[in-house]
């Protein structure tokens, strides 16, 4: 008698034989229109979900997802709003099971020993890229078909093909969530002169044919690949590089810029001493300017060397400085504007102003505002 177990296995390997996944949705396709068009065309959903550019539909039956998977494709027939969007377009159809039975068997490192002496990092991997490709691409066999053959079939015929390959395992990385490809992979050699041919011919690995043809880029993986888990960081390596690599570099304290004071950090020192140390001329510029603010502060508030005149003298020059149209008595007003109205005349009529005692500076001074 079977226990719950084997029942939700046997339930879960029901509903991947009948589920599609229709990958390289345009942008600005509904998903909605998607999975109603492969309703139409092949028999009834039973649920669909759906990513930003793949949708994973789960037919009512199995014949239904095989007659899908057998045409591998589908033509869009536009968005139902009537605009016309993705008509023409063509979405793939691929089996969930098969992605599945590819990181079980070749895509994932976790039935192999990960060993960097015969691993290669491969990017530029496209993103719909299947594991039986990339075999196809470093292992010796002449065609796609024949390496999915050897990486997907059953029995022991298919086990001495798979022991005939140059490469023992292939891993795409994949998203958790959508399970599509991120663009990167890594392959493990059966030895390490397979791996260091692989590295030779770096510049000349080619990936498909035509306008979808790609050059991967393969490189020896870094020493911060996890080992067992290629492409995912070990936790110790994460925490290093948040905290470790500022304590190896002095404590990860703040460095003194021209706003810090010399009292923290520097030892055995005065605050002062090494700014006059380093820059002698600047700190003797700034010790007479402060000592001169201060005399004048001094001398504005007590009257100065000049006594109380001093003082007074001083306050009458603010009055005088301060001084604007609206402070002006009457009187003033009305000799300003007969000076400038006098001015106006002189300056229409082509006369030239006299000069005025107190020199140019002042007289242009005036000339300019009694313009204005």
């Amino acid at each position: 008698m079977a226990g719950p177990a084997a029942a939700l296995e046997g339930q879960a390997d029901d509903e991947r034989a009948r589920t599609v996944v229709a990958r390289g949705i345009p942008p600005g396709v509904r998903r909605e229109d998607v999975v109603a068009r492969l309703a139409r065309a092949f028999g009834g959903v039973e649920t669909a979900r759906a990513s930003a550019t793949n949708a994973f539909v789960v037919f009512e039956d199995a014949a239904a997802a095989a007659a899908a998977l057998a045409a591998g494709r589908i033509k869009l027939e536009g968005t139902s709003e009537g605009g016309g969007g993705g008509a023409g377009k063509v979405v793939r159809l691929e089996r969930l099971a098969t992605d599945l039975a590819d990181a079980r068997r070749v895509g994932g490192f976790g039935e192999y020993e990960y060993d960097a002496a015969r691993t290669v990092f491969v990017g530029g991997v496209p993103f719909d890229a299947t594991e039986a490709e990339l075999v196809a691409c470093f292992a010796p066999h002449e065609t796609e078909a024949e390496a999915a053959v050897a990486v997907e079939g059953e029995g022991a015929a298919v086990e001495a093909e798979v022991e005939d390959l140059a490469v023992e395992a292939v891993r795409v990385v994949r998203d958790r969530l959508t399970g599509e490809g991120k663009g990167v992979a890594f392959v493990l050699f059966r030895s390490e002169a397979g791996r260091n041919n692989a590295l030779k011919r770096s510049k000349r690995w080619k990936l498909r044919e035509g306008k979808a043809k790609r050059t991967l880029r393969v490189s020896a993986p870094r020493d911060w690949d996890a080992p067992g888990a290629p492409g995912a960081r070990r936790a110790e390596d994460r925490e290093h590089e948040r905290g470790g690599g500022r304590a190896e570099g002095g404590g990860g304290g703040n460095r003194p810029n021209r706003h810090t004071t010399f009292d923290d950090g520097n030892e055995g020192g005065d605050s002062g001493e090494p700014d006059a140390q380093k820059r002698p001329a600047v700190a003797a510029r700034k010790g007479k300017g402060g000592e001169g603010r201060h005399k004048r502060r001094e001398r504005d508030e007590h009257g100065g060397e000049g006594g109380a005149d001093g003082g007074e003298g001083s306050v009458k020059k603010k009055k005088k400085k301060k001084m604007r149209w609206r402070d002006m008595d009457e009187d003033t007003r009305k000799k300003k504007e007969a000076e400038a109205a006098e001015r106006k005349r002189r300056f229409e009529a082509g006369i030239p102003e006299p000069p005025r005692p107190g020199g140019g500076r002042g007289r242009g001074r005036g000339r300019g505002r009694g313009r204005g």
